[in-house]
This record gives C-alpha cells, structure tokens and sequence, in this order.
C-alpha cells in the first residue's frame, strides 16, 4: 500500500486549508525545494482568477468553429517553426484569456494567432535572431489564415509586417504584459509533483495520459472563470488517478448515484491499491493537500471533465471538418 505523510493534527487545522490532516515539516521542506509551495499554487490561484476575468469591454465568445479553425492553425505554425509541443498549450491559453479583455475581431483572428505564437516563442527564449534586411517568415503564416477565413465567409485586412508588430504590441497592452499565463499542464505538473512527494514517490500516475487528455479538452472547451486552467487540470488529475487504478471511482462519486455508463467514462482499471473506507479517506485527504482543493470541488471538476469528454466524442467528427485538410497532419504530429 503507497505511503501517505499525513498524520492527525495537535491543534486544529488552519481555517480554509483543505483536509483533515496536517502536513508534515518534511513534505513542506520538500514541496518548498521543489518550488511547489502551497503558497504558490494559492498564488497563482489568484493570479488566474485575475487573468480569466473578462473586461467591461469585452466581446462575445469566439465561435466554436472559428476557434476549432484557429487552433488548428496555431498547431500548423507551431510545427513549421519546430516549437516544442508545449507551445501549442501556451498560445491556446493565451488567445482564451485574451479574448476575454477585448472585444476580439475575426477578420483580425490571423494577425492574433501569429503574434500569440510569436509571443510564445519569445517568452521561451526560442527567437531566432535575424540578419538585417532579413525578411520575417510569419507574414506568409497570417496571410495563409486570412485567405482560410475568406472561405469561410470571412473578409480579413490587408496585413503587413507593420500590422503584426502594432498588433504584438496591442496585445501585450491588453494582457498587461502578463503573458506567463497558467497553463492546463502547468497545473497538471505541479499536482503531480506535489502528489509523488507526498506520497514518497510509491505510487506512479500516466502523466502522459493526463496530458492527452486534457488538449482534448482545451481543444473544445475556452478557458474562463467557471473552466478555467486550474479547474480543468483538477479534474483531470482526479480521473487520471482513477484511471491508473490507484485509487477507487468511489473517492470521485458525487452524492448522487452517477448515471448508466458514468464508471465507464473513467476507463478505470482495476484498483492496485487497498480500497476500504479507510483507505479511500486517506486518498481523499491526500488529493486534498495535493491540489489545495476541497473534494467536492475535486468531484465536480472530474464530472465537468467527464461530460465535456463525452461530448468531445460525439462532436469530434464534425469539428474536425471544419480545419482545413491541409493542418491535419499537424494533429496526427501532436496525438491531440
């Protein structure tokens, strides 16, 4: 059975803190050396809550199916210019949260994507550094966009190496210059590593799988307050560990019975751990800690994540139709 370091508390537990058990000195030196702090995730709790809150002056949301277009297309540079993979999660991110600050414009949609992209790379310190008079190789990428979103009914501007650096800028002014948004798989890495010092690295989760799963549900779902980076990430983590038998689909039942095929949607395995009601408070109060979350907010997220899954499975098909075929080999690249 996988050792959790939690032991029963002398006094009560500080007022807000998830679980009914404190946390050793020697967890908290660890999480504090691997920069994992409870303070931290508290921290960048609310640095995304800040981030996601949408701006007086903001529009409606982007359109499914421009999104889903936008998306593939944001891949489709990502892989010409040999970024990492990650990438692709952090411009994601970034075009949710900063449609929701300003009353985005589609037929601006390919000078955004491009300089999002841009911005992501320049962040990761990946910019190449140009000769003079070399000429940028993004305009090509924004007109490749904007000629795709004219067949799609959409007329977009004439744009120009000058559009994309005023744009670039724009959107830093729009974001605050906060461009080192949160991301779905930050989150899902610090619950891990939170997670495996906890439990003195006993037990293994698919980390892999985790990440699959959670593009599947950034690829569908925009980040806002009530989906947000964190949230999504909760919810993943939860089911992964279900997924990888570590613990029973009880510990993430809601009060109420979950409907016919609910136990399914997990794709559980069969539990390699002990999974009696001690055993499964224990992994309740150690998912606790983990994620600095209550269990009813760790129930609700792995059901959101469960429906959205779902209907991620019935749409597929139909959104997929909507990039153009040329991008596709950009999603069998990346298994997203």
């Amino acid at each position: 059975m996988a050792q959790v370091l939690l032991h029963r508390p002398v006094v009560e537990a500080e007022e807000g803190r998830p679980g009914s058990r404190m946390i050793p000195e020697v967890v908290l030196d660890l999480w504090d050396q691997h920069a994992v702090t409870t303070e931290r995730v508290q921290r960048c709790k609310a640095c995304e809550q800040e981030a996601l809150a949408p701006a007086m002056q903001a529009g409606p949301p982007l359109q499914a199916r421009i999104r889903s277009y936008a998306l593939e297309f944001i891949k489709y540079v990502i892989l010409n210019k040999r970024m990492h993979q990650h990438a692709w999660v952090q411009a994601v991110s970034l075009l949710d949260t900063y449609w929701l600050k300003v009353s985005g414009s589609i037929p601006m949609l390919p000078a955004t994507c491009v300089c999002l992209v841009r911005l992501v790379q320049k962040f990761n310190n990946e910019m190449p550094v140009l000769i003079p008079d070399q000429t940028s190789t993004w305009l090509p990428f924004a007109c490749e966009m904007a000629q795709g979103l004219g067949m799609l009914g959409f007329h977009c501007p004439e744009i120009t190496e000058t559009t994309l650096d005023s744009h670039e800028l724009e959107i830093c002014r729009a974001m605050n210059w906060k461009m080192d948004v949160t991301t779905v798989e930050w989150w899902i890495s610090v619950f891990s590593t939170r997670f495996h010092l906890l439990t003195s690295n006993s037990v293994k989760e698919n980390s892999e799988a985790m990440m699959f799963m959670a593009r599947q549900l950034i690829k569908h779902e925009p980040a806002s307050l009530q989906f947000s980076h964190r949230k999504l990430a909760l919810g993943v983590f939860s089911i992964g560990l279900v997924m990888a038998g570590l613990m029973h689909v009880d510990i993430l039942r809601p009060p109420a019975a979950i409907p016919s095929g609910g136990d399914a949607a997990f794709g559980q395995s069969e539990p390699t751990h002990e999974t009696t009601p001690m055993a499964n408070q224990m992994w309740i109060e150690a998912l606790e800690a983990t994620t600095c979350s209550e269990v009813h907010v760790l129930r609700q997220a792995a059901q959101s994540g469960i429906q959205t899954l779902a209907a991620v499975r019935q749409i597929s098909s139909h959104l997929d139709g909507v990039a153009a075929s040329g991008h596709r080999q950009v999603r069998r690249h990346y298994l997203i």
